[in-house]
């Protein structure tokens, strides 16, 4: 019971810290919290995103693939792994995972974003269109922001059909 309290805590200020973009002590914290009380299945979402932020992806990968052995409906998890994916370049196997994610969460719209850019740099130029499409309905704020740093990531320069990075 005690260890169980003691992982709340340590999860809850595990979560703060990532919150606040403190990768490093959250990770800290939620392995910390992890020990104390496995079931914490969330905190398994929050270590992975943090070791992600700090471009430790296979360490990430490990934690998200538990976080789905823990539990099979955890979109986030399937979220993640679908970016490991794509930033490890290979889109293909990124499609899976997102359309995973969707099928749990249909209005995520990161979910629906980021799968229009596997398909799209699968060559699935129709499907990545619908998948941005929904993106930008569900969120369009978001979808803008997204662009962006697609754009400036693959250094495209606005291809027919994209939008210009401005």
């Amino acid at each position: 019971m005690f260890e169980e309290l003691k992982g709340g805590i340590l999860f809850f200020l595990g979560k703060m810290s990532s919150e606040r973009g403190q990768w490093k002590r959250a990770q800290g914290l939620l392995q910390q919290a992890l020990r104390f009380d496995p079931g914490l299945f969330k905190g398994y979402d929050y270590l992975g995103e943090a070791l992600l932020r700090q471009e430790k992806l296979s360490e990430a990968r490990v934690v998200f693939e538990k976080a789905v052995e823990k539990d099979e409906e955890d979109e986030m998890a399937f979220y993640f792994l679908g970016r490991i994916e794509l930033l490890e370049g290979n889109p293909e196997k990124a499609a899976p995972f997102l359309e995973k994610a969707l099928s749990l969460t249909p209005r995520f719209p990161d979910a629906h974003f980021f799968l229009g850019r596997a398909k799209l740099l699968s060559g699935k130029a129709e499907e990545a269109r619908k998948s941005f499409q929904c993106a930008c309905t569900l969120d369009p704020n978001l979808a803008k922001r997204r662009w962006k740093e697609f754009l400036k990531s693959h250094a495209l320069s606005g291809p027919e059909g994209l939008p210009q990075d401005s």
